[in-house]
């Protein structure tokens, strides 16, 4: 056959099809109840032709991960690690990451203040950031990573604020932290929850007492240190029980199995006892009353530096700050010396799929709200949903709603004096975490980051505060 003649018919066919894709019913075409034919609609024609093929090295180019073994005296980023920072006042947000944050147009330089803040306070004494999250935040994936450059970076040891109860507590790489069958957690993102005990991390413990048991059960918090992760969370000299209680309570310390007996104090709405210890093996709080005190965590901390606590809420999309209690909130927070708060969301609202998200808007306005009245000098920044894929006829593709999640937390955010980074962008965007996915940067559910990919999300989100940073 002459080669014309085949051109010929390829042309033809393309022809024909073309008219098939255009006059077939997008629904398919019903020949019976069980049976109906389908072809490819326009809308799947286009969308596959739009695709975009996200480029995982050019997204990750020149990225260098914190080594886990690196010495806690190192203080400063080598030069090669991070982009240049901005030397002058004027926030350009040229910077590879740094461009994908966005600010009050009154407030452009909140960063570079934050970081002018932090390096001078954490000399004296401890400051804290606080990470919100669902489950993205989960086994102290990002914010571990998070942790170890700012304290490599500003001081500090230790892996903050640890809480009971954690779903995915054996993941954590630092510690394991393990309790009595008896506690009780109460959060804003669990139902049946008695929010008046809600406190910092947007959780409050309880434990029970049987009066009727002839041998009450032993109550207790246990610490155990792992020799993995960051060797600068894996040391601290001080833990410090946070604690609300109207009535005094016997506590027995265990340090590497040595007992220690102590009483805490009543408190007004929040107490902080404080010991000074050298990073034991393995830490233990048992509590003898029965008079119950409420539980909000226990901080491994040094006597200086910064503090990067990591707070999960598997399931939340962030909407519950507004059942702490105010009063208690904002003396957490000063008792802390919470400098920053980091809110990271919006994988859970994303499978809702919806034209309009004005609601999740006002929804999230409220709690941007609560968190700024309760210290407007402190620093809230919103980081954005990453990439989330869906199966559309056997193609991973990203959900079509997810530019919709990004521009509505923007909004909220900016509306409140807060600042907004576009995780889904900086990442690489539509599509993007199928090209994670297939480099081992995240699951097999197409929605969640896997240990290094949770490292690299960190490096991005560090490299872009710095790159904000004054000289």
């Amino acid at each position: 056959m002459q080669p014309w003649r085949i051109f010929t018919a390829l042309v033809l066919l393309n022809i024909l099809l073309g008219v098939m894709v255009w006059i077939f019913p997008d629904n398919g075409l019903i020949i019976s109840k069980d049976i109906t034919l389908r072809f490819v609609s326009k809308q799947e024609l286009w969308d596959n032709q739009s695709d975009t093929t996200v480029n995982i090295e050019s997204v990750l180019k020149g990225l260098a991960l914190s080594n886990e073994n690196e010495e806690i005296e190192q203080k400063t980023f080598n030069s090669d690690r991070i982009s240049p920072v901005i030397k002058t006042k004027t926030t350009t947000r040229n910077g590879r990451f740094s461009r994908f944050f966005t600010f009050p147009k009154n407030n452009q330089h909140m960063i570079s203040l934050l970081l002018e803040k932090i390096n001078h306070e954490s000399k004296n004494k401890v400051v804290r950031i606080l990470h919100y999250g669902d489950s993205q935040l989960e086994g102290d994936r990002i914010t571990s990573y998070i942790r170890n450059r700012f304290q490599n970076k500003f001081g500090g040891i230790g892996p903050g604020i640890l809480l009971p109860l954690e779903p995915a507590a054996t993941y954590r790489e630092n510690y394991l932290v393990t309790q009595s069958k008896n506690f009780i957690k109460h959060a804003f993102y669990k139902r049946n929850s008695d929010t008046k005990h809600i406190g910092i991390s947007g959780s409050a413990y309880l434990y029970n007492h049987d009066s009727t048991e002839r041998e009450p059960q032993s109550t207790y918090i246990q610490i155990n240190k792992k020799n993995r992760g960051y060797l600068s969370s894996r040391s601290y000299s001080r833990a410090s029980l946070l604690y609300s209680s109207n009535r005094s309570n016997r506590i027995n310390i265990l340090i590497n199995d040595t007992p220690l007996l102590h009483t805490l104090p009543s408190t007004g709405s929040f107490g902080v006892k404080k010991w000074n210890v050298n990073s034991p093996q393995k830490l233990k709080f048992d509590f003898l009353s029965k008079e119950r005190p409420t539980i909000y965590g226990i901080a491994l901390d040094g006597d200086c530096g910064i503090a990067v606590d990591n707070f999960p809420m598997r399931g939340s999309n962030g909407i519950g700050f507004q059942a702490i209690n105010q009063n208690l909130y904002v003396n957490q927070l000063k008792e802390l010396n919470v400098v920053a708060v980091v809110l990271q969301y919006g994988v859970n609202i994303i499978p809702n799929e919806s034209k309009s998200y004005h609601y999740y808007y006002k929804k999230l306005s409220q709690q941007l709200k609560v968190i700024k009245a309760a210290d407007p000098s402190m620093v809230v920044i919103v980081i954005g949903p990453s990439d989330m894929s869906k199966n559309i006829n056997g193609n991973m593709v990203s959900y079509d709603n997810i530019p919709l999640v990004v521009d509505a937390m923007k909004k909220a955010a900016i509306e409140n004096d807060c600042c907004f980074w576009d995780l889904y962008r900086a990442m690489g965007g539509k599509n993007a975490m199928v090209a994670w996915v297939n480099d081992g940067l995240a699951q097999k559910d197409f929605t969640h980051f896997s240990y290094k990919g949770a490292k690299y999300v960190g490096e991005m989100f560090c490299q872009a505060l710095l790159e904000l940073e004054y000289k």
